[in-house]
């Protein structure tokens, strides 16, 4: 399901990526955005989105396997 990514991009970060593709939510307190997740690590991910939230506003991410564990 997920596969690490290659390159020079991931060799700079401190926290190995990953691959994925899952649907997942953002939201701000006001509104929830859609979005599909892409790439995850333990210290951000990647996400592609129509719209984003407002800039400066504080933001929970949520996704069907959040707490599950997924091994390459």
């Amino acid at each position: 399901m997920s596969a690490q990514l290659s390159g020079l991009a991931s060799d700079r970060r401190g926290s190995p990526r990953y691959r994925v593709e899952s649907m997942c939510v953002i939201r701000d307190g006001e509104q929830s955005l859609a979005g599909r997740l892409q790439e995850i690590s333990a210290s951000g991910a990647y996400l592609v989105m129509r719209q984003r939230p407002d800039l400066g506003h504080k933001v929970t991410l949520s996704h069907p396997f959040a707490g599950r564990s997924a091994r390459p």
